[in-house]
C-alpha cells in the first residue's frame, strides 16, 4: 500500500497559537453578544417575560370586571330593585311626588355653573 503524503502544516495546525487564542476569544465574544442581543436573545426574552406578567395581570383585571358586569346583567334581567337602583343612580330619576335631599359637601350643580369673568365666587 502506498501512503500519500500531504503537506505538513506543522504541529500548530492552520493558525499560529497566538492567532488561535485571538480567534477563540473573538468567536466567543461574537457568540456571547448574539446570545444577549440577538433577535431572540436573552434581553429580548426577559422583556417578553415582563410583558407577559403585565398582560396576565391586565387579563385578571379584565376577567374580574367581566364577571362583575355579567352579575350586573343577570341582576338587571331578573331583579326589579336592581333595575330601579340603576335607573336612580345612573339617570338621576325619581318617582313622582318624591323629594330628593342631597346631604354632603358635594354640590351637584357645580359642574353646571358657568363662571363669568368679573363675577366673585
Amino acid at each position: 500500500m502506498e501512503r500519500r503524503r500531504t503537506a505538513s502544516r506543522g504541529p500548530g495546525g492552520l493558525l499560529p497559537p497566538r492567532w488561535r487564542k485571538w480567534a477563540f476569544w473573538g468567536l466567543a465574544a461574537v457568540l456571547w453578544a448574539w446570545f444577549l442581543f440577538g433577535d431572540e436573545g436573552l434581553l429580548r426574552q426577559v422583556a417578553r417575560w415582563r410583558e407577559i406578567r403585565v398582560l396576565e395581570a391586565r387579563l385578571a383585571e379584565v376577567r374580574s370586571r367581566n364577571a362583575a358586569l355579567e352579575a350586573e346583567i343577570e341582576a338587571l334581567r331578573d331583579d326589579d330593585l336592581a333595575i330601579e337602583a340603576a335607573v336612580r343612580t345612573e339617570l338621576d330619576w325619581q318617582r313622582p311626588g318624591e323629594r330628593v335631599f342631597v346631604v354632603g359637601d358635594d354640590d351637584p350643580l357645580a359642574d353646571a355653573r358657568v363662571d363669568t369673568p368679573g363675577s366673585a365666587p
